[in-house]
């Protein structure tokens, strides 16, 4: 079974299924949107605050290990001092007094693994230590220049004659005339010592290099930087950067310069410990979220359900609201049309009556002169009795419109002609006006329109509240009611205008509102129009109107020639 109550149906199961879904993204949409937001802002302070923690951080280290070294360098360089002053050690000391020396030095300085005595030529005179450094010849070194010009000298990490890096810290001692150089080595172990991070749970590493960037010194395992991608900070400052390693990792960096610009200091910390907190925290906040989004998604949807199925309860409750007023509104309009199809109604009875009369008068005649009917008797009794069938089969149809337009059905479509559908209806109203005189009723009709498929009970239903509400309006002051019909490529027009006082942009806006009515008290219910919108539009069609205040009003109404409702074959 298929009907007009099916399609009807899956078109509003449709429109609730979309309804639902609508809502339901819309819930999401304005829960979770502003979840990245507030998400992406608490993320991008805290990164902030992590990375100037862990800049904080790496730039605090740098300064201890920078001031560490520093002190150290400048605690030996005091102390080699305060050694060449002492009051027996001034004139050229002997191998014996830098052992005497050396061996009261040791134990007070554990750093120093060796000591030497220099004299103006450069030549080592005397030494104490693990290796046969002896009679060395200096006088090319680097640090025996400084220390000849300047009276200390602390080199740069270098191999030497014992090809171990080292570190070698000169003061010079003695006369301005017969000067001397006592020379103390300082093992790398030991500013390995000095530069270690300490015990802790971020991974960091550190290097020493030179001016040329070259490696003097590594604590760690990760990769050495490349040294194109360093660039040293200004002299006394403390600079954080991003360099690369060869392979191109990031690794970020405190470096600082040492020994009078001599070293450069850089401490590193691993990728993965950089900001360790800062990932879990991402992690934690990305879980938190998708588990957000699920839980507003399940409610969204139960909430989106419900809310859908509040709108079908009422939309069900207003439908049969509105059946209800249809029906009656039939029933009113079923009264003002009693007296007019009764007027109907009787006309073809009056032609059976008297052509029943007729036939028998013809009989009788025949029957009293004893003879046969003649066939032109016979023609006539042929005709009368067909009028008497035709006239019965209008009374018929008659009686049957009449109790289909009270009866309360679903659209049942078919094939109308509007203009004969119009013209009929017309010819009541006509009857009624001509008794008046005060409102004229006009017709125009489009004589190419097609048929159209629509329910011509419901469609005379409509038309006869509109053309009610004109006839009233227009009665006022007397005037025209107009009825026409036009043919477009996608639609048939009907369109009922009056003479009437017309309406305000305000009361066009409710004009099809349930209970609004512009009549006085008693004279309108204000459901009439409501009924006549929902009707069309349960036709597939349309209805507005047109007005403007003392210029009339025109309703139209548009109706497709294949409406998106089928008939029902059941």
């Amino acid at each position: 079974m298929s009907g007009p109550g099916i399609f009807k149906h899956r078109g509003k199961l449709d429109y609730y299924q979309r309804l639902r879904w609508t809502i339901l993204a819309l819930m999401l949409v304005v829960v979770t949107l502003p979840l990245p937001i507030v998400a992406g802002t608490v993320y991008h302070y805290y990164q902030t605050y992590v990375r100037a923690t862990v800049e904080g951080n790496l730039k605090g280290v740098v300064e201890k290990r920078r001031e560490a070294i520093e002190v150290f360098l400048s605690e030996k360089v005091a102390y080699l001092q305060t050694l060449a002053r002492i009051d027996g050690f001034r004139a050229a000391p002997s191998q014996k007094d830098l052992e005497r020396l050396f061996a009261v030095v040791r134990p007070l300085s554990a750093s120093f693994v060796d000591m030497g005595l220099i004299d103006r030529r450069g030549r080592q005179v005397a030494y104490v230590g693990p290796y046969r450094l002896r009679g060395k010849d200096y006088r090319d070194a680097p640090w025996f220049q400084e220390v000849r010009q300047k009276g200390v000298s602390i080199s740069d990490i270098f191999m030497g004659f014992r090809h171990l890096p080292h570190l070698a810290i000169a003061v010079r001692g003695g006369r301005p005339e017969e000067p001397w150089y006592l020379r103390a080595t300082i093992n790398i172990d030991t500013l390995k010592r000095l530069l270690k991070p300490g015990e802790t749970s971020v991974r960091r590493y550190v290097y020493l290099l030179d001016r040329r960037k070259r490696l003097k010194l590594h604590l760690g395992e990760h990769p050495t930087p490349d040294p194109r991608s360093i660039h040293p900070p200004p002299p006394g400052r403390i600079q954080v950067a991003t360099v690369r390693t060869p392979d191109g990792r990031p690794l970020l960096t405190a470096m600082s310069w040492l020994n009078q610009g001599r070293w450069l200091l850089l401490v590193a910390e691993h990728p993965s410990s950089e900001f360790v907190s800062l990932y879990h925290a991402r992690r934690v906040a990305l879980v938190l979220f998708f588990s957000t989004v699920f839980i507003v998604g399940i409610l969204a949807y139960y909430t989106a359900h419900w809310i859908v199925s509040r709108i079908q309860a009422a939309d069900r409750e207003k439908d049969l609201i509105q059946e209800h007023l249809a029906q009656t509104s039939k029933l009113v309009a079923l009264g003002k049309l009693a007296a007019g199809l009764a007027h109907e109604i009787n006309n073809p009875l009056a032609i059976i009556n008297e052509s029943a009369g007729y036939a028998r008068e013809l009989m009788e005649a025949a029957e009293a002169k004893g003879r046969q009917l003649s066939p032109r008797e016979k023609q006539e009794i042929q005709t009368v009795l067909a009028d008497i069938t035709a006239e019965t089969f209008r009374g018929k149809e008659i009686t049957q419109r009449l109790l289909g337009f009270a009866r309360r059905v679903d659209a049942k479509m078919e094939q109308v002609q509007i203009n004969r559908l119009v013209a009929e209806l017309l010819k009541y109203y006509a009857r009624i006006l001509a008794k008046t005189g005060n409102v004229r009723i006009e017709e125009h009709y489009d004589r190419d329109l097609p048929p159209v498929k629509t329910d011509p009970s419901q469609l005379q239903q409509v038309l006869i509240n509109l053309i009610d509400n004109a006839i009233y309006f227009t009665g006022q002051k007397g005037g025209t009611v107009t009825v026409s019909t036009q043919a477009t490529p996608q639609e048939v027009r009907i369109m009922v205008c009056d003479d009437g006082p017309g309406m305000s942009h305000s009361v066009k806006e409710k004009i099809f509102d349930p209970f609004f009515t512009t009549k006085p008290v008693g004279k309108g219910t204000g459901l009439g129009l409501a009924i006549c919108y929902g009707i069309v539009k349960k036709l597939g069609g349309e209805i507005f109107v047109e007005s403007e205040p003392d210029k009339g009003a025109t309703f139209v109404i548009k109706l497709p020639y294949h409406p998106p409702v089928e008939e029902d074959k059941s």
